[in-house]
């Protein structure tokens, strides 16, 4: 069955871009329980699916059982996935203190469906795209402090907050923006600051004492086998049709 409209595909929003493999395994078999034969990965790391013109009341049973946050999928998207570079750890040269208990912790952190898109990056690594979201979090030098990039594509740019924001404030924080962006008012990162100071929201803030240093790091070739940093290989499969088979799915 070929899909042609993106308005006819499920969105299964896998935070982060990490999943167990026993979730894997159920998207994959409520997937299958839909009459489908293949999913498609989406390019903020969430999972799609035919929806096969499904009640709206079947898709939400369906995925209430199995504890996954989803959305149909188009152009009036409400809720975002949460994409963070954990799949680049022990894979390629990353930043020393930020481990996959690093990520788990800061996305069990959000407790709420962000409308915003959200971006968890480590600057070393070239696997995940560092400014995609219009919150975009950065690894910095300072262990647990992150760079936060403001990308408003209403006025097309990119603004650094003027300090490092602590991992256990990142979703407080971007609860509060997305507050200030769903009112379509083009507040400037520094008046938003100044908002933050004037309004007694406490955060726990280190200054910048060095600008984001990017890395011209070449993105390894995604199909076949990959050395790690271990001595071991990672095996990328690819298909040009973004379309992947549920038997292999399952099976792998």
């Amino acid at each position: 069955m070929e899909v042609n409209r993106k308005s006819g595909l499920v969105r299964a929003f896998v935070k982060g871009g990490f999943l167990s493999p026993l979730d894997l395994l159920k998207i994959m078999e409520l997937a299958r329980s839909f009459g489908n034969d293949h999913i498609l990965f989406g390019s903020r790391q969430d999972i799609m699916f035919p929806s096969n013109e499904l009640p709206e009341d079947h898709l939400e049973k369906a995925f209430q059982a199995i504890n996954i946050d989803y959305e149909l999928a188009g152009d009036q998207s409400i809720y975002q996935n949460i994409v963070s570079s954990y799949v680049a750890v022990n894979v390629v040269e990353t930043t020393h203190w930020v481990k996959e208990d690093t990520y788990n912790v800061l996305i069990d952190s959000f407790e709420y469906k962000p409308k915003l898109k959200i971006n968890i990056v480590d600057p070393l690594q070239s696997l995940v795209p560092l400014f995609t979201g219009e919150l975009n979090f950065v690894a910095s030098k300072e262990e647990n402090y992150w760079y936060l990039f403001i990308r408003d594509s209403r006025k097309g740019n990119i603004e650094c907050w003027p300090k490092l924001i602590s991992g256990q404030d990142m979703a407080r924080i971007s609860r509060e923006l997305e507050k200030l962006f769903l009112e379509f008012l083009p507040f400037t990162v520094e008046e938003m600051y100044l908002m933050f100071m004037n309004n007694f929201l406490r955060l726990n803030y280190k200054p910048i004492t060095e600008k984001l240093k990017l890395h011209n790091t070449a993105f390894p070739y995604y199909e076949g086998l990959n050395a790690m940093l271990n001595n071991q290989y990672w095996l990328g499969l690819y298909w040009r049709n973004n379309r992947y088979d549920i038997d292999f799915m399952s099976a792998a």
